[in-house]
């Protein structure tokens, strides 16, 4: 009979954070009671018999609530009151936070790192990833540099299932413009690197092939296409990438993509 020894619990292994504790259940909550009304939208939607457009607008409406009169009225005496499910509340209260401890922007040059993706830090959720994207978009070498700022749970955080899908798809058109620009040099092995991991922990993450991948039109599918053949590309020129975890990463990257439907 085969037995599997107990590892035996590291004291220093363990973060025994209160703070830390309270924060990890907040944000499971927020993101399970924001699933199921994404999911429960998506169910509303099809039973009404909804076009794609009145489906997609259903479910990107799914944790709004309707504004009270009485709420109408405070907001015009600067007293708003939240529009959100109260499963939002806590990553509106973090917002809060990092907007006033914010510091003062600095006199940088524009398109400088230290004045555009120095301003934003990694997300942690997708309302911060949706105001960096719009405001560092039109300086792509900021963008890129704000993307290679995320952790995998920042990505995990960010792609949940009230992600909007065109983020995704024109993160990727950057990407692949990215990609195409390097041509043959040096870094280019350190960036495919880059770019693989960071498009592999967004497809494996829970929401993406119901709530991101099925929101993508025929039209923009094609630049997943288009995104996958520079990768697969600039693959073949960079000899130098020998490890193991990219090539079956990017095998993952073509199959969630669903490149070959």
């Amino acid at each position: 009979m085969n037995t599997q020894k107990e590892r035996p619990l590291v004291p220093s292994q363990v973060v025994l954070s209160c703070e830390e504790i309270k924060n990890e259940l907040g944000q499971s909550i927020d993101e399970e009671n924001r699933y199921t009304n994404t999911d429960s939208a998506k169910k509303k939607a099809v039973m009404q018999g909804m076009d794609y457009e009145g489906f997609r607008q259903m479910v990107l409406g799914a944790n709004l609530k309707p504004i009270k009169t009485g709420e109408l009225k405070d907001f015009s005496e600067a007293k708003p009151k939240s529009i959100f499910n109260p499963v939002n509340e806590l990553a509106m209260h973090e917002e809060r936070i990092a907007h006033h401890s914010k510091k003062t922007a600095t006199a940088a040059q524009p398109g400088s790192m230290a004045s555009l993706s120095g301003e934003y830090p990694p997300p942690s959720n997708f309302r911060e990833l949706k105001k960096a994207f719009d405001a560092l978009e039109r300086s792509p070498a900021d963008l890129i540099r704000y993307l290679k700022q995320f952790s995998t749970d920042n990505i995990r955080r960010s792609f949940t299932c009230d992600f909007d899908a065109k983020y995704f798809v024109q993160a990727l058109i950057h990407l692949s413009n990215h990609l195409e620009n390097f041509g043959e040099i040096e870094n280019l092995t350190e960036e495919i690197a880059f770019v693989v991991n960071f498009v592999s922990d967004i497809t494996t993450v829970r929401a993406f092939k119901f709530n991101i991948l099925g929101f993508i039109d025929r039209t923009e599918r094609k630049h997943l296409r288009k995104f996958y053949e520079v990768l697969a590309t600039k693959l073949q020129n960079a000899t130098e990438i020998t490890n193991k975890d990219i090539i079956p990463k990017v095998e993952q990257i073509k199959i969630a993509l669903e490149i070959d439907k």
